[in-house]
This record gives structure tokens, C-alpha cells and sequence, in this order.
């Protein structure tokens, strides 16, 4: 392993614990690999009530993943994820500074305004990191001052995107509304519980521009009702009007991204140049150098807040409770809308030593080794028991380059694995072709058999526990929410489920879930043991053929676009019920039941019939004939009766002996024949 590779280090020591909030608490940590390598980053860890959630961590995990592609310089960079002390966790870039709520509350005890430059150097950034966030997809439905952290350097960072996500299912009100974010700098769309997209982000991040510049919230308000009330119907004032000196150009723009309907906001792009050309309309040089002098001003006054801290000492704290997702004190008070989870024992977290090594007992830290990468793609991490979580500071003050696990005789990582004995074994499902189980089995080994075996492991175990004990298996699926059924007997409740069983013996686990093939594997265990058994379920896929006259019919299965005629498809949901519209322009729409299912193929053949209404005219041409078209297609001869759709139509007259030619209008009514007579 290189030591440049920050997302695979050997061992996180976790130095202290910084803050804990109702999602998940955070901890100031280093990271060791090899040649010495060190990194100190942020871990937030999530609280194990959340972890312990099926769906909670499969949505964290997404989320996880998709975090950890966005590397920009404005953004807080997600390093790792993976699962640490029995929950889940990310590790992240540490910003030396403090967040940008922090920053403005500094000003206002001053009485002072940021500097305009420094405030558009920052707004400039903050579009910069969501332009490049929103072209990938991302939406962070929570741009607040607390989220956004400015370094000592003038760096400005926008961090916690995407994690947030993952717990809106948990914060669901007794109405169903799941609101993520800070009320004060909600979008009215968002405040509302509708679904929101990138332009969500674009509402909310013009209410911190507003108060970058003019030093007020936008939208007062005492309690929440108030807040949103002022959200969705408030006159918007300008900024220029609370500040003198801001430019035009720049009220212009707020009220564009303060538009309450999402599609007339623009993008971050178009307002990332916008903000740049204000810059440059009104000779404002805004640099990182702008924000650095302002951020030194806020650190270097020595106004103490009621603990007696100093800004310049808080500092850190603030950017880490940016970083959790909370702000202090009253800030959370007011405008956190996140649910207060009660937080964690004192030992829930507790690190194990030997008895003459005993930590700290009031910092939830420790020593984590790295095990390996699940099949989810969460690195795994086990605390290590056999070096005490304050040894590593205390050999940074007189070691050389090597790596702290050199520095002491501590057991080597693969000799600790084989005591703990964390076992993964893969096996290709016989059923479905892709589907696969993970095994986890954890047996814990007394303290002298540092050189034995994985079988001779296995037996100790099972002599400790005894022959009469039970196993039990821990049955998983992916997607959760599935039925379990183990040697014939159907199991209560659904995915994440257990259930003790006879060691020694094969045991069926059947796996069950609408729309996937059913999966089967067989699983055996030894007397005490405790396997996880994760399936991976595949889809089932249903066939659906729609042949139509005349064909180039649109085709929706469920109100979404699946083709046109003539359709074949081979990996369609299955369901029953499901609703198939068949729609072409000039045609009237079929709407069709069907049932989809994996083991009968669905055809549809269906004659399309015209949606236009026809009448007839009689037409007469004075001292000749005539070639009639109507937009551009024939449509017969005069004199003569013509065919024609309801309405008024204009037609072209034209005689190719005379090269006449003439336009001219008719009505055409349902049921009845108008007569006509023109000259060319």
C-alpha cells in the first residue's frame, strides 16, 4: 500500500471525540499507512440506532458511494466509508477554519458587515461547488451557513453532500412529509415536503448570499410556521436596499434564484458566471486573499462566548459541527430541523484493552485496523485490542518515519485476524446465475493461540460453547424487505431477520421477494457460532411485444416511456395490473391491463383508430379545374366533394395547364355538406 493512497490506510486512531448530534458524532482522527504515513482527517460516526436500520444503511451506503466520486476544490472531500464499532461511518477531509455561520455571527458581535469583496469571493465559490455537485448529478438539500466552511487560507468548502439523504426516511413527520434541511434556507418547495432537484439548492443557496451581503437572515421568523409562511409568500427585498455600494447586477440575480417556481431559477453555471461578471462590471477584486483576511479578523478578536472560548479556539469545533451537520447552541436551537436522536451510553463505543491499558474513559476513541472491503464496498475496520488508543500520541513526540504499529511490539494485523477470525466466504447462487451470499462468521479464542489454525479456531469454539448449542443465523438481503423461509419453515417478519438452528447439520434458506428470482443456498455451523448471510436477489423479467396500424405509436408502461411500435422488450418489472397506453399523434390513445410475469411472454396487437372528426364539401372551379391540397398533401379535384377534417381549412387551388393558382378558406362541419365556388 503507498502511502498516497489516503482511502487505504493500514489504521485509524480515533484522537477524541468533538461533537455528537442526532445523526452521528464526529471525531478528530489520524490515519497511519505505510512509511510512516500520516493523515489527519475527520470520522463521522453514524449513531448505532440509525446503523442498526436495514434501509437506513443501504441508503447511507449509496449515498457513501456517491459522495466519495466528488473531488473539488469546493467541496469537502469524502475519503472512505465503511462500517467501525458496530455502525457505520465516513472519513473526511479536515478544513483548518471554522464554518460560515460561525464566521457571520462574528461580524454581527463586532457590528460590522463582511467585507464585499470577501462575501463575493465566497458566493462565487459556493456556486463553483454546486455547479460542479449538480452536473453530477447530486442534490444537497441543505446549503446553509453551517455547511459551508472556509478555511484559515480563504478556501471555501461546501460539505455533508449526499449523507443527508440517507436519513430522510427517519425524520418522516406524522403527516409523511419528509423535510430535510434548515428551515431558514429551505426552498418553498422543500418546505412544503415536495420532492426537490438541483434548483432546490440554487433557492437555497441565494438565502445565504443575501445574508453574506446584508448581514440579515432573509426570512425572519420565530418558529418554523413563520419561517415557511415568509418562504412562500414574503416580498423579496433587495439587497442593495440593506447595503449600500452592492451593485445592480447583483439584486438582479438574487431575485432570479429566489424565484418560488423551481424551472424559472437558473443553474449554478449561469449564476457562477453571473457572479463573476459583477465581479468584473464593478471592479470588485474578490479573492481567496479577501476571505483570508476575514476569516483572520473573526479568529484574532478576542471575544469569549459563554464557555469562556475564544473564536480563534472554537474554531475547529465549529467546522467539525459544520461537518457533523449541526450548528451550537442556539443555531440548532432555531434552525436545525433534524429530529434529536438521544445520544449514545458512555460505553457504547467503549475500546477494550488489557487491564493495566486502560483509556481515557472520557473519550469514546480507540484503534481501528483495516480488515478488508465488504461486498457492498464499505471498508471493514475492527478495533485493536492490543494497542491502547493514547500509545500512538505518545510515540509521535520521539519516533522516527515508521509507522506506529513498528514503534511497539504490537501483534502483526494478519496474527490478530486469525484471533478474531473474521472469515468471508463467497458461493455463486444455483438459482438466478448472479446471485451470491456473503458469510461473516465471527468466533471469539482465548488469549495463547495466537498460532493456531482456522480449524483448530473453529474447534476451541465449539468446546467453549458446547455441543448442545445453538447457531444462529443472521439472513440479509439485498434489497431488503424479503421473505425467509429456513428448512421449510417460514420465518417471522422480513429482511434483516435471525433464527437459532442445530449446528453441526445443512441447513435450506430460502430467500423470497416480488419481482426476483427466489434464492436458495444451504448453510452449516458449528455450536455458538453467529453467520450473517447476505443474498443478493435478481430481478425477474417479463416480455411484453406491442405490434400496432399504422405503427410509430408511443408506448408507456405505468406512465413511463418504454418505446415505440413495433416494441419488443425482455427486461420489463413483472406486476399485475400494471397500465400500458399506446398513444400516436392524430390517433385515439388505447389504455390496456396487463399482467407482466417472468414465465408468460405478453403480445399486444391493436388496430389504431383516427381522433380525427371529417365533413364534406362540394367545390366548384369557375371556367375550369383544379388540383386541391391542404398543407401540402392532396386532398382531390375540383369540381368535386372533398373529404376534409372539421374545421376552418386553407387550401391551395392550382391548375398546372394555366399554372393558376390560388388559396383560399373553407369550413368544414360534422354532418352536413357546405357548397363552394371559386375562380382562379
Amino acid at each position: 500500500m503507498a502511502a498516497t493512497q489516503l482511502t487505504s490506510p493500514e489504521r485509524y486512531e480515533l484522537i477524541e471525540r468533538l461533537a455528537v448530534g442526532g445523526m452521528a458524532e464526529v471525531f478528530r482522527a489520524v490515519a497511519y499507512g505505510e512509511h510512516g504515513f500520516e493523515k489527519a482527517l475527520a470520522i463521522k460516526r453514524i449513531l448505532p440506532e440509525l446503523a442498526r436500520d436495514p434501509e437506513f444503511e443501504n441508503r447511507f451506503i449509496g449515498e457513501a458511494k456517491l459522495a466519495v466520486k466528488l473531488s473539488h476544490a469546493n467541496v469537502v472531500q469524502v475519503l472512505d466509508f465503511g462500517r467501525m464499532g458496530g455502525t457505520l461511518f465516513i472519513a473526511m477531509e479536515l478544513v483548518d477554519g471554522l464554518d460560515l455561520a460561525a464566521l457571520l455571527r462574528r461580524y454581527k458581535e463586532l457590528g460590522r458587515l463582511l467585507p464585499i469583496p470577501a462575501a463575493l469571493h465566497i458566493s462565487i465559490e459556493i456556486a463553483r461547488g454546486l455547479d460542479f455537485a449538480h452536473q453530477h448529478g447530486v442534490v444537497h438539500r441543505d446549503v446553509s451557513p453551517s455547511n459551508i466552511l472556509i478555511s484559515r487560507a480563504g478556501e471555501v468548502k461546501i460539505a455533508d453532500f449526499g449523507i443527508a439523504l440517507a436519513a430522510a426516511d427517519r425524520r418522516a413527520g406524522a403527516d409523511g412529509r419528509r423535510i430535510m434541511g434548515k428551515w431558514r434556507y429551505m426552498s418553498p418547495e422543500q418546505g412544503a415536503g415536495e420532492p426537490v432537484e438541483i434548483r432546490s439548492d440554487i433557492f437555497s443557496a441565494a438565502a445565504v448570499w443575501f445574508e453574506l451581503f446584508t448581514g440579515d437572515k432573509l426570512f425572519p421568523g420565530d418558529d418554523a410556521d413563520t419561517i415557511i409562511r415568509n418562504i412562500a409568500r414574503m416580498a423579496i427585498p433587495k439587497a442593495s436596499d440593506r447595503r449600500a455600494g452592492l451593485p445592480a447586477r447583483l439584486d438582479e440575480l438574487l431575485c432570479q434564484a429566489l424565484e418560488r417556481v423551481p424551472a424559472k431559477r437558473p443553474e449554478a453555471g449561469e449564476l457562477l458566471r453571473g457572479l463573476v461578471e459583477v465581479s468584473y462590471g464593478s471592479s470588485i477584486v474578490a479573492s481567496a486573499l479577501d476571505v483570508k483576511a476575514a476569516v483572520s479578523d473573526a479568529l484574532a478578536a478576542p471575544a469569549a462566548d459563554a464557555s469562556g472560548a475564544t473564536p480563534a479556539s472554537r474554531g475547529l469545533d465549529d467546522l467539525i459541527r459544520a461537518q457533523l451537520g449541526t450548528g451550537d447552541g442556539a443555531v440548532a436551537e432555531e434552525e436545525n430541523r433534524r429530529t434529536a436522536v438521544a445520544p449514545p451510553p458512555a460505553d457504547a463505543f467503549a475500546v477494550t484493552a488489557p487491564a493495566d491499558k486502560t483509556p481515557d474513559k472520557n473519550l469514546d476513541t480507540g484503534t481501528f485496523v483495516r480488515l478488508g472491503v465488504d461486498e457492498q464496498g464499505a471498508t471493514r475496520w475492527e478495533v485493536d485490542h492490543e494497542t491502547v488508543a493514547a500509545a500512538p500520541r505518545a510515540m509521535r513526540g520521539g519516533r522516527s518515519s515508521a509507522p506506529p504499529h513498528e514503534a511497539t511490539p504490537v501483534e502483526p494485523p494478519a496474527e490478530r485476524s486469525r484471533r478474531r477470525l473474521l472469515l468471508v466466504v463467497a458461493s455463486a447462487g444455483l438459482l438466478g446465475g448472479a446471485a451470491a451470499v456473503a458469510w461473516t462468521v465471527t468466533r471469539a479464542s482465548g488469549a495463547d493461540d495466537r498460532a493456531e489454525s482456522t480449524s483448530d479456531a473453529g474447534a476451541r469454539t465449539a468446546a467453549a460453547a458446547g455441543e448442545g448449542a445453538l447457531a444462529t443465523l443472521v439472513i440479509d438481503s439485498d434489497p431488503p424487505g424479503a421473505r425467509v423461509v429456513v428448512d421449510d419453515k417460514p420465518l417471522p417478519g422480513r429482511t434483516l431477520t435471525s433464527v437459532e438452528v442445530k449446528p453441526g447439520a445443512s441447513h435450506r434458506v430460502a430467500v423470497e421477494l416480488a419481482g426476483y428470482e427466489v434464492w436458495l443456498d444451504d448453510v452449516a455451523a458449528n455450536p455458538g457460532e453467529r453467520i450473517r448471510v447476505v443474498a443478493s436477489l435478481v430481478a425477474q423479467h417479463a416480455s411484453l411485444r406491442v405490434v400496432t396500424r399504422p405503427p410509430g405509436a408511443l408506448v408507456t408502461l405505468d406512465g413511463e416511456a418504454i418505446g415505440t411500435t413495433p416494441l419488443s422488450r425482455g427486461d420489463l418489472r413483472p406486476g399485475a395490473g400494471r397500465t400500458l397506453v399506446v398513444s400516436k399523434a392524430d390517433f385515439k390513445p388505447i389504455s390496456i391491463q396487463v399482467d407482466l410475469d417472468a414465465a408468460t411472454p405478453v403480445e399486444i396487437e391493436r388496430k389504431l383508430d383516427s381522433a380525427i372528426v371529417y365533413g364534406r364539401i362540394t367545390l366548384h372551379i369557375k371556367d375550369g379545374w383544379a388540383e386541391v391540397s391542404l398543407g401540402g398533401k392532396s386532398v382531390g379535384n375540383a369540381p368535386g366533394i372533398l373529404r376534409l377534417p372539421v374545421g376552418s381549412q386553407r387550401l391551395r387551388l392550382y391548375n398546372p395547364v394555366s399554372k393558376k393558382s390560388k388559396l383560399v378558406t373553407v369550413d368544414v362541419v360534422a354532418g352536413k355538406t357546405n357548397h363552394y365556388e371559386f375562380g382562379l
